[in-house]
């Protein structure tokens, strides 16, 4: 550890300026200045070698000696092995906690600090956190084609300020159509195409925040010609005949409908069916019988009823 010749700030990184690590604010163009208002270094551990597939978050206004005079690295991550890792190699972080926001917001700089590399460090990467893609790759003539997007930072948090829009392409480009991105809940969106011709299509989605892109995609579906009621008029007259066969039913085809009101028409039966319970020779109630009858003379004996 060695101590700078003067105190500096954290200067985040531009492609590294969504990471829930550097989000004490949440509107991104004022996380540069929110840094810029923090308490400064004075300690720092210098990082001669950065990770292969790790990010630098956060600099120094310092820079190595050598190494073409990059800018030192104070806040990096990296993904190691089943899990995930961060590491501030920057003191003191304790005075972070005792500077509020100008706007008397509730909480404190280095809380959020702390809360956003919880985030990052215990959401799961099942799925991108921005991304773009169609509810399927094949489509009936005559259905609403679905495309869904979600637009999260690295800790699963919804952005703000997010837009976009689809594009679908014909293969032959004789055909265009745009749709519009709608937010449906907080960092998720859905753009809905209605109508569309049976082909193959190229869709192509943007993403963008705050005017600047975040995330594009491309990828094909198909429209087929018809429809799901389409696929089959006729009906299986002989799955049908073996139904009603296993069920011990009646099958009728579409020429003998006549027929089935007489097979309903039939004449009515009753059954007439008796139950037995014997009282004498049941052994249980006729004790139940007795003990109610002795404890009612008890009673009735006890306060002189009889």
């Amino acid at each position: 550890m060695i101590t700078l010749p003067a105190p500096s700030q954290l200067f985040p990184r531009e492609d590294n300026l969504l990471h829930p690590g550097l989000r004490i604010v949440d509107e991104v163009n004022q996380i540069r200045s929110a840094w810029a208002q923090s308490p400064p270094f004075t300690l720092i551990v210098p990082t001669t070698n950065i990770a292969e597939g790790a990010l630098v978050l956060g600099e120094t206004e310092y820079n190595y000696p050598t190494d073409n005079g990059a800018p030192i690295p104070i806040l990096t991550a990296r993904r190691f092995g089943p899990g995930k890792v961060i590491c501030l190699s920057a003191a003191p972080v304790w005075r972070m906690g005792f500077q509020s926001t100008e706007t008397q917001i509730a909480e404190l700089r280095l809380m959020l600090f702390v809360d956003g590399c919880a985030q990052w460090l215990t959401a799961l990467d099942d799925l991108a956190p921005v991304r773009i893609s169609p509810e399927r790759e094949v489509f009936s003539r005559g259905e609403k084609i679905s495309f869904r997007a979600t637009a999260y930072d690295q800790g699963y948090k919804p952005l703000k300020g997010v837009t976009g829009e689809i594009e679908l392409i014909n293969k032959d480009k004789s055909d265009t159509a745009f749709s519009t991105l709608k937010e449906i809940a907080d960092g998720r969106f859905r753009a809905v195409f209605e109508g569309v011709t049976p082909g193959t299509y190229t869709y192509q989605g943007q993403l963008r925040r705050e005017g600047a892109f975040l995330k594009s995609e491309t990828g094909t579906i198909e429209v087929t010609p018809y429809s799901l009621e389409e696929r089959r008029l006729n009906p299986d007259f002989s799955a049908l005949r073996g139904l009603a066969r296993e069920t011990s039913g009646k099958y009728f085809h579409l020429s003998e409908g006549a027929e089935i009101g007489e097979y309903f028409s039939g004449e009515k039966k009753s059954l007439n069916m008796a139950f037995d319970i014997p009282l004498r020779d049941n052994w249980r109630l006729l004790a139940l019988f007795v003990i109610a009858l002795g404890a009612e003379w008890i009673l009735r004996k006890r306060y002189h009823l009889l």
